[in-house]
């Protein structure tokens, strides 16, 4: 034997907030519209999938007549859980639910149905059930709602996506600094998988001011990574460029084995001579604008090497020059890339997409003896020069 309800709801200051909300006027609702600030309501509150079933289907069980300037319907436990899918103690938690958030009202009868009250020509003039009315009046809101929702999933993806910039960053200097100093590269690694192992998976639950903290750890690292980077390969020139060598022999030996790879290379390569350090100034002004302007062939060949990771090119291409064409006109190679790739950096149309694949290109044509870097060099400074008169 089932009891009958005594029709008590407990009092909550929701339900009686959405009795305050009202339509504008004397304005007339469809159901689309209604529906349309339903799903709006959803998105915003980030509803969980009970509650969005049973606001779906009041509203979609109402039927466009407004009475009293009122959005209501009377829809029984027994239809809303035939139509969702849902037990009826889903369904009351999901009314209980949607009250608590103001989006509907009860209107309670004395015995706690729901029903409508008619006239003696079936018109329906009053109704004791739920009342809508909140969904479409608070729209505006909703619609705030979502596009500050929008606007934080934008910023979130953005820190994501400099999380993601920084780790490349990292890998890359680290590579690098790798092949100069051992005892930084053992330091810095630990930092690095200590930031990874508190970084966040990629999500949009991801609290935001969880997130942008470590996003400032991230690139604090990558600052520290690249300045001991460009330390440890004499961009400052305040450290050795290799640090294994003595400090003080460091110019005699790198001008020792420069000389001596030159004079290699030059029994098996079609380069004749070094290029000289003063045409490669002429020839790269840009150079001044990223790092000290190289003075002697030791300087060129540092630029060359902190150049070269900036080209994006890989460690390979580097040792391919070197071999080939010796340190010096590598050098003077990687250079003359840079060079060529901030001039198409700066036309309309630029047209070197991988630097580092042209400069492993270059290299490749000097070798094959098509050409030398002397007359690429010369042929940039008549390209710069101003017309005869």
């Amino acid at each position: 034997m089932r009891l009958a309800s005594s029709g008590g709801r407990p009092a909550t200051a929701a339900a009686l907030a959405g009795r305050q909300h009202a339509i504008e006027g004397e304005r007339q609702v469809t159901r689309k519209e209604l529906a349309a600030a339903g799903r709006d309501a959803m998105k915003a509150l980030l509803m969980r999938p009970s509650l969005r079933l049973v606001l779906g289907e009041l509203i979609g069980c109402w039927g466009e007549k407004m009475i009293g300037e009122r959005i209501l319907v009377w829809p029984s436990n027994e239809y809303l859980c035939r139509r969702t899918g849902l037990s009826e103690r889903a369904v009351r938690y999901g009314i209980r639910g949607l009250v608590d958030l103001t989006l509907i009202t009860p209107k309670d009868s004395a015995n706690g149905k729901r029903f409508a009250i008619k006239n003696r020509v079936g018109s329906v003039i009053d109704v004791f059930g739920f009342d809508l009315t909140p969904v479409y009046a608070r729209r505006g809101e909703w619609v705030e709602l979502v596009r500050a929702q929008d606007q934080q999933s934008e910023v979130r993806a953005r820190l994501f996506d400099e999380v993601t910039i920084c780790r490349r960053a990292i890998d890359e200097a680290l590579g690098a600094l790798a092949r100069l100093s051992e005892n930084a590269v053992t330091f810095l690694h630990s930092q690095l998988e200590e930031l990874q192992a508190r970084t966040p998976r990629r999500s949009l639950s991801t609290p935001m001011y969880t997130l942008e903290p470590i996003v400032d750890r991230w690139r604090s690292l990558r600052g520290e990574v690249e300045e001991a980077f460009y330390q440890a390969a004499s961009g400052g020139k305040l450290c050795p460029l290799i640090e294994s060598k003595p400090p003080t022999l460091l110019d005699g030996t790198l001008e020792q084995e420069a000389s001596q790879e030159a004079g290699c290379v030059e029994d098996r390569s079609p380069i004749a001579s070094n290029a000289p350090v003063e045409l490669v100034v002429e020839a790269c002004p840009s150079l001044s604008d990223f790092i000290e302007t190289p003075q002697t062939e030791v300087d060129l060949v540092a630029a060359g090497r902190y150049l070269r990771s900036s080209l994006g090119a890989h460690g390979t291409v580097w040792d391919e020059a070197v071999q080939a064409l010796g340190p010096i006109n590598a050098a003077a190679t990687v250079c003359l890339v840079f060079q060529l790739y901030n001039d198409d950096a700066a036309s309309p149309t630029p047209k070197i997409r991988n630097p580092g694949g042209y400069l492993r290109a270059m290299v490749r044509m000097f070798v094959e003896g098509r050409s030398n870097v002397r007359h690429e060099l010369m042929a940039l400074i008549r390209k710069r020069a101003p017309p005869a008169p």
